[in-house]
């Protein structure tokens, strides 16, 4: 039994980022990743998401809501190169990616876990 990949759940936009070799560093030569100047683009495609039960820790007597996102997408020579030093940019958001996995028959997707910035 094969297993169909359909390209219609793949639907999200999304940016793979990652931080460029000339970065610019802080007083303390600190690379600051909030910065969108420090980011290139990595590759673009179409992922499947799925958000992930988040969580709330308390830091400093407060709150601190925490989302996390599965995006799938299909396997290629880029993709495949994605690791978790690397950003996601999607719908605006910045997630920071935890795990990558090859997955699926014949590792055709390569699944992304991501926690929000």
């Amino acid at each position: 039994m094969t297993s169909r990949v359909r390209s219609g759940e793949y639907r999200y936009p999304i940016i793979v980022q990652r931080k460029k070799a000339a970065a610019v560093q802080d007083a303390f030569g600190q690379v600051d990743e909030a910065v969108a100047s420090n980011w290139e683009t990595y590759c673009s495609r179409r992922a499947k998401k799925e958000t992930l039960p988040g969580n709330e820790p308390v830091v400093g007597d407060q709150a601190q809501p925490v989302f996390g996102h599965r995006l799938v997408v299909r396997a290629d020579g880029e993709t495949k190169g994605i690791t978790p030093l690397m950003r996601v940019s999607w719908e605006g958001r910045l997630l920071n990616i935890q795990s990558v996995e090859l997955q699926g028959y014949r590792l055709q997707e390569v699944l992304l876990i991501c926690r929000e910035q």
